[in-house]
């Protein structure tokens, strides 16, 4: 997601990707990209093979055309994941599982467009 940039013909440039942190992220970090790891599953027997849900977020300032650039956004995020589907070796195959656009309106209007995703992969029995 390193090459989300307008000099690579996206529509904006991400100024970061970051693990999730627990926190509410300043607009000034914007634009941000943050993945967030969900629940991992077993899916067969012998533990070896996993999915693991994993959100992947835009957050964007607010404006006029808010909600446009989070479609946008979303399109060009999916299009970002398409091209690198193990994320550099990471992980096996991800999955697309739908997506959400939310606009918040706080002490300022903020949006975020997520991704849904499944990793799947591998791992050597009882580690993780």
């Amino acid at each position: 997601m390193t090459g989300y940039t307008e000099v690579n013909g996206y529509s904006l440039t991400v100024r970061a990707v970051k693990e999730d942190e627990g926190r509410d992220y300043d607009p000034k970090e914007y634009p941000l990209i943050v993945i967030k790891d969900g629940e991992c599953q077993i899916t067969e027997a012998d533990f070896q093979e996993r999915k693991t849900a994993v959100a992947v977020t835009l957050l964007l300032e607010g404006g006029a055309d808010l909600r446009q650039r989070l479609r946008t956004g979303l399109s060009e995020m999916y299009k970002i994941i398409g091209n690198d589907e193990t994320l550099g070796g990471a992980t096996g195959m991800l999955t697309p599982k739908g997506d959400n656009i939310e606009v918040v309106f706080g002490t300022e209007k903020v949006g975020a467009a997520t991704v849904f995703l499944d990793a799947d992969y591998e791992t050597d029995m009882w580690e993780d």
